[in-house]
Parts: C-alpha cells; structure tokens; sequence
C-alpha cells in the first residue's frame, strides 16, 4: 500500500475543481462520505463498475473508526474557537490531521481496488458508468441522490485530466 496512489492524486485534482468540494461537503451533510463519492467518479473514469455488491466489499472501518470521529473533534473546536480564538493552532492542527487520514482511506480503498482486481469493463461509456457508480454508492449509503450534485461530480470527474 503506497499514500501516493493514482486514486490520491486524482482526487487531490478533481476535489479542486469547481463546484466539487461544495457538492461532496452538500452530500456529506446527507451522509455521503466524500471520499466513496470521489472513488465512484475515480473508478467510473478508469472503466471499473462499482455495483452495490463491490461497495460491500471495500474497507470502511477506517473511515467510520477514525476519520469520522476526528471530524466531530474538529467541527466541536471549530464551534469553540468563536468565543476563543486561540483554539485556532488546535483547530488547523485537527484540519491537518483529518486530511492525512483521509489520504490514508484513499490508500486502503485503492488497495482494495487492486486486491480485488476489479477490471476495467468496456460496454458502457466512461460518462454512465461514472454515473452508474454514483448512484449505487447512494444506494448502497442510504444517500439521496441529488441530480444537481451528482451531476456536478460527473462534469468535474469528465474535464479533469488523469494525472500523467
């Protein structure tokens, strides 16, 4: 397992592009994890079905034992932090750290992808499976599938160039 993956770099991409982290944060806020929704638009782009049954067998314990709850660590300080500023060193720190565990579930999620061995399929077009991808990770999550959001992770994940 390497941190520096195609999947992370990709992200790192896509996540910049625009309207993504807005929709991901929107979606989030409805129960999406944000790094399954970037792995759906990732994998679709790379030609590999995500069905539900595949959602079923990728790593989560990571994310819903670590990433989560130093999330809620870092939402709690940032609440603080109004009535006390100086909390802001431990709030960026929190911020930091919430990032490089979110890179971690980007390397375990792409391992799992290459353990598995999921290959590409070429039947359908790049644009549905991205599509496809989506919406049974939404299924497959509990997640309403907002057209308007999803959508804009479809455009962003066809106009970002895969990192060379």
């Amino acid at each position: 397992m390497a941190l520096e993956n195609p999947l992370w770099h990709y992200v790192l991409r896509l996540y910049g592009a625009a309207g993504v982290e807005s929709s991901c944060l929107a979606l989030q806020q409805q129960g999406a994890a944000v790094n399954a929704l970037l792995l759906a638009c990732w994998a679709g782009r790379q030609g590999i079905p995500l069905t539900a049954a595949r959602w079923r067998q990728l790593p989560v314990s990571w994310r819903l034992d670590v990433v989560e709850p130093l999330r809620q660590l870092r939402f709690r300080v940032r609440e603080q932090r109004q009535q006390q500023p100086e909390l802001d060193t431990c709030y960026q720190a929190l911020k930091q750290a919430e990032l490089a565990c979110e890179q971690v579930e980007l390397m375990q999620l792409h391992a799992a992808l290459v353990t598995l061995d999921w290959q590409p399929e070429g039947r359908r077009a790049v644009e549905t499976l991205i599509r496809d991808n989506l919406a049974a990770y939404c299924d497959h999550a509990g997640v309403a599938q907002n057209t308007d959001l999803l959508e804009t992770l479809v455009r962003a994940t066809l106009e970002t160039p895969d990192v060379g």
